[in-house]
């Protein structure tokens, strides 16, 4: 829907979202008591982690046959999948669901035995869905004249990787899947909570998953976003995104459910939302759609620009994004005087007077990005002389900024999940200490934020 421009101010203002919770008595806290993940940096979570850490491209991974006359780099999810043994379900998408599942089958039934199955919901954020099986039978099907009996339909809904997680888990709640391109994952974690606060549903499992599609690829090479090797977000001659698959599951629980235990437990503390509706492709060049998302979710999570410790950016690597995220982070911490970050970060102009995508300057002036103890660390921070001078690439004492889809591809309707999962790993294994944000921000204005809260439990 078209909104008039002097409607913009209004509804772009943040939402009071944490003072309206309080007044309807639905102040509770959430917990993602636990997570499995799978991208281009692992396999597992453990992998995710331990190959962020060091900032490994390794699964960015050259394809030449996707995109006709053009070999791009992808962020492939390594390994095997497993079948699905369904012609309804058969395709990538799901194998990457049920790999997910496999591997924190553990963890799930443990949290699965605590509800009624009728109880539990199923909110996932995708985009692509079964596009890239339905146009390879379509494609026979053209040169055949008949249509494959492996071809369902029900490949191209939107809702077919939550009935398939809901059936593979045997749960009765609701099951849905949110489709806003590149934010769809990221606004499923809002869509799963107030489930809950409405009584709907008592806990839920969220997150989102995408695979690989050339009927995606091609639509972005058509648009010219796609960079024409390794994406680089936030230097000054960034040329576009590289793709990539993901699938990252959450369960989503009220705190006082889940068992405490020593170590670091992650509170969904906040989601922020907003709908610009600036142009169909392209974002509003002063950001101000996500500048509202952000202070939204840090509204919502109670949340000053002191206490953020990390900022998992959109961070696409084209020109028009990231200009316009740094125009909005900076207006949001400019002012936070004490933290080292910003003092050095006065190096690459982004908060002061930025007035044009030229003028932001690279996070790292090093010959290749295999030479960076992580794709985006600013090479000035702490007085460092060089990334790989951190004892840890996530030893910094303070703010954080980084974009992660050099490492894993921008996983789409998953990157928004990928993303968080990301942030979840850093704040549960105590890599960073205080809140995390992550930024998704589509097509359409569609803008979201996630603030994740670590919270120690010592017994």
């Amino acid at each position: 829907m078209a909104l008039a421009s002097s409607r913009l101010p209004s509804i772009l203002a943040p939402v009071p979202t944490t003072r309206r919770r309080a007044a309807d008595g639905v102040g509770m806290r959430y917990c993602l008591s636990s997570l499995s993940c799978a991208c281009a940096l692992g396999r597992t979570s453990a992998e995710v982690l331990a190959n962020a850490r060091v900032g490994s491209r390794r699964g960015m991974v050259p394809l030449a046959d996707d995109i006709p006359g053009r070999t791009i780099l992808f962020g492939m999810v390594p390994g095997e999948l497993p079948p699905v043994g369904s012609r309804e379900f058969g395709m990538r998408s799901n194998q990457l669901l049920l790999h997910a599942v496999g591997q924190f089958r553990q963890e799930l039934d443990g949290f699965l035995r605590r509800y009624d199955p009728a109880r539990v919901a199923v909110v996932l954020g995708a985009s692509n869905t079964g596009i890239d099986e339905a146009q390879r039978h379509v494609d026979r099907w053209l040169e055949d004249g008949k249509k494959p009996s492996e071809m369902d339909f029900s490949m191209i809904e939107l809702g077919t990787q939550a009935d398939f997680l809901k059936k593979e888990l045997g749960v009765k709640g609701p099951a849905f899947t949110v489709s806003t391109a590149c934010s769809s994952s990221a606004k499923a974690f809002a869509s799963a909570r107030r489930l809950i606060e409405a009584g709907v549903a008592d806990a839920a499992i969220v997150g989102g998953v995408d695979g690989r599609c050339r009927f995606a690829m091609n639509g972005f090479h058509a648009l010219g976003a796609l960079a024409q090797g390794a994406c680089r977000p936030l230097a000054p001659d960034r040329d576009g995104i590289n793709l990539g698959e993901g699938v990252a599951l959450f369960t989503l629980e009220r705190e006082e459910m889940v068992a405490a235990k020593n170590g670091v437990r992650v509170l969904l503390a906040g989601v922020g939302e907003s709908s610009d509706a600036y142009h169909a492709t392209a974002p509003d060049p002063e950001g101000r759609g996500a500048e509202a998302a952000m202070r939204a979710a840090m509204d919502e999570a109670g949340l000053a620009p002191e206490d953020v410790a990390y900022i998992n950016l959109h961070g696409t690597g084209t020109q028009a994004n990231d200009a316009m995220e740094m125009k909005a982070v900076a207006r949001i911490f400019k002012d936070i005087k004490d933290l080292k970050v910003f003092k050095d970060f006065n190096d690459f102009k982004v908060f002061n007077d930025l007035a044009s995508p030229n003028d932001l300057a690279s996070p790292n002036d090093l010959a290749s990005p295999n030479d960076l103890a992580s794709p985006n660390d600013l090479k000035h921070l702490n007085d460092l002389k060089h990334p790989n001078d951190l004892k840890h690439p996530n030893d910094l004492k303070h703010l954080r900024i980084e974009s992660t889809k050099p490492m894993t591809g921008h996983c789409l309707g998953a990157a928004g999940a990928v993303e968080a999962a990301i942030c979840w790993l850093y704040l549960s294994s105590g890599d960073i200490a205080g809140a995390a944000l992550s930024n998704s921000f589509a097509f359409g204005g569609s803008n979201a934020c996630v603030a994740l809260v670590p919270e120690e439990v010592r017994q």
